[in-house]
């Protein structure tokens, strides 16, 4: 295993996952907003569905990790020559 094709990998895993995480926090939070003019209200409205906001959060963490793996794992697989599928699961697997 090479130890520069898995840390591009994470790298490229890291990357995605921040920018994936910013772009869902922020349509979650134009949604939000676009809704209710008062901050307030919003604020009372997603209390009111805690379980709701949270299944829908959780279930956005999820696709946000598996995309961002996947940017990863397809990266370090491409920058290895002949070893391309043990070094794509390199990064997912924090060594």
């Amino acid at each position: 295993m090479r130890f520069r094709t898995a840390f591009f990998g994470w790298l490229t895993a890291t990357g995605a996952a921040v920018l994936l995480t910013a772009l869902v926090a922020g349509a979650g939070a134009a949604v939000g907003l676009g809704t209710q003019a008062d901050p307030n209200r919003s604020a009372d409205m997603a209390a009111e569905n805690a379980s709701a906001v949270g299944l829908i959060g959780a279930i956005a963490l999820i696709v946000v990790v598996f995309v961002s793996y996947l940017c990863g794992g397809y990266v370090a697989g491409r920058m290895a020559r002949f070893s391309g599928a043990k070094q794509g699961i390199a990064p997912g697997c924090g060594r």
